[in-house]
């Protein structure tokens, strides 16, 4: 499931400390570059590879 697939990446990239606070990240965060939807919404519009790549430019020093 792709949800899965992006809780684990924040927790492999230490984004979130723990599976609540990433699984709260992706229900709940409003992502700025992407019209503030959140991962989930984004998910469900088939956009997973999007908030995939939001989250590696995250881990990197980047914005949202």
């Amino acid at each position: 499931m792709m949800k899965d697939k992006i809780l684990t990446l924040l927790l492999d990239l230490s984004l979130c400390q723990n599976y609540e606070e990433a699984n709260q990240w992706y229900q709940n965060s409003q992502l700025q570059s992407c019209d503030n939807k959140t991962a989930e919404e984004l998910v469900a519009i088939g956009y997973a590879d999007l908030v995939i790549s939001v989250i590696n430019r995250k881990a990197e020093g980047g914005y949202e």
